[in-house]
């Protein structure tokens, strides 16, 4: 016999069935990272689940026969913690944010029996106390609670996208998320705003010019600012002495007024003087 199907947060059966649905007890740990092999009873029942998420109390699993089981805390270690309401308060913020599961109790709250927790919330001044009981987390918010259930503490996402890394501070969904540019802007990736003066338009991967241009942007370029209309130039230099397209590949241009000429070696001049040549 093997178990195959964990059925979804949102999906749970009537509850004639779960009421003959068989308990399979499994630590908090065990939950998390599953064995090869549930015990039922005096049965032993293959994992055949492959790659599913961590298991809460109360989830439903179903064998290739269409037989249910229902996952139970058995007693184990936990760790019981009371003090300052303030700073458990602070404490709880700080577990959960970095992912760590806890428990409400009558007088503060539990987290499971890992020394690592124990020596943390003692050094900032809380007291912490073992005990034997089943650990049975805060449910995880389910999806038509306003959370997908894979840890994100309600700031929704759909699965298969996650989050960014873009440091915007926010939730949002791939494929609107923030670029990296510093505009300061939520928008849309492949769209987002640059600063270059042009409306709404911004380009990831390119760089941007501050000219006044509208709409243009180069790759890896130099721009000028001579006012011509759209062009730019590849690794070249720009003069600006009104000529109309042209440019020079590491050379110097005067502006004195030539037609066409230009300097291999030398310093631009600004004499206006047609007749020096230079």
């Amino acid at each position: 016999m093997r178990i195959t199907k964990l059925l979804s947060l949102d999906s749970e059966p009537a509850k004639p069935i779960l009421d003959r649905a068989k308990p399979i007890a499994l630590a908090f740990l065990e939950r998390i990272k599953l064995p090869e092999t549930f015990v039922v009873g005096d049965q032993t029942i293959e994992n055949a689940l492959g790659e599913v998420r961590p298991l809460e109390v109360g989830d439903v699993l179903v064998d290739e026969n269409g037989g249910f089981y229902k996952i139970e805390a058995p007693v184990e270690t936990i760790f019981k913690v009371t003090g300052d309401l303030d700073l458990m308060q602070e404490a709880v913020y700080a577990l959960t944010a970095r992912g760590v599961r806890v428990a409400q109790t009558e007088d503060g709250f539990a987290v499971a029996g890992i020394e690592q927790y124990k020596a943390m919330l003692e050094s900032v001044g809380l007291t912490v106390t073992a005990a034997q009981e089943p650990f049975t987390p805060v449910p995880l918010p389910r999806p038509h609670h306003g959370g997908c259930g894979c840890g994100c503490g309600g700031h929704h996402h759909h699965h298969g996208e996650g989050e960014c890394g873009c440091g915007c501070g926010g939730h949002h969904h791939h494929e609107e998320g923030e670029c990296g540019c510093g505009c300061g802007g939520h928008h849309h990736h492949d769209e987002g705003e640059c600063c270059c003066g042009g409306e709404g338009h911004h380009h990831h991967g390119e760089g941007e010019c501050c000219c006044g241009g509208e709409g243009h942007h180069h790759h890896g370029e130099g721009e000028c600012c001579c006012g011509g209309e759209g062009h730019h130039h590849h690794g070249e230099g720009e003069c600006c002495c009104g000529g109309e397209g042209h440019h020079h590949h590491g050379e110097g241009e005067c502006c004195c007024g030539g037609e066409g000429h230009h300097h291999h070696g030398e310093g631009q001049c600004c004499c206006q003087d047609k007749e020096s040549g230079k």
